[in-house]
Parts: C-alpha cells; sequence; structure tokens
C-alpha cells in the first residue's frame, strides 16, 4: 500500500475532516473493519501511534500504523 493510499483511508477515517483522526473514529473505523466491539486492542493500538500524546493520530501517526500493521 502506497502513501497515497493511506492518504485516501485517512481522509475517509477523518469523519469531521479535521485533519486529525480521534480515538473514537480510530475505533469506529477498526470495528467496521474487523467486526471488533468495545475499545480492547483499537485503543492500545491508538495510544501506541499517537507518538505525540496529543490523543489524535495525525497524517503521519496513521501512516506509521498502517504500515506496521501491514508488514
Amino acid at each position: 500500500m502506497d502513501t497515497k493510499e493511506i492518504k485516501e483511508i485517512f481522509e475517509h477515517v477523518d469523519a469531521n475532516k479535521d485533519g486529525k483522526i480521534s480515538m473514537a473514529e480510530f475505533i469506529e473505523a477498526v470495528r467496521l473493519l474487523t467486526g471488533e466491539e468495545g475499545h480492547g486492542i483499537s485503543s492500545k493500538y491508538f495510544r501506541e501511534f499517537d507518538i505525540n500524546s496529543d490523543r489524535t493520530l495525525d497524517l503521519d501517526e496513521f501512516i506509521e500504523f498502517v504500515s506496521s500493521t501491514l508488514n
């Protein structure tokens, strides 16, 4: 998956179009993709990849998340 494709996914997951993915947006996207209910592994991944601890994932953090989970 290239950066352009990841950016397109990011823009889709960023439901309110503020340029960041909140934990709620992330959990909802993971739920839709995997069927996971609750916060479980989604919250763990979110906290792990929220590098600057601002409680959102920016595009660079999201790219890192997608790249590391696909490898």
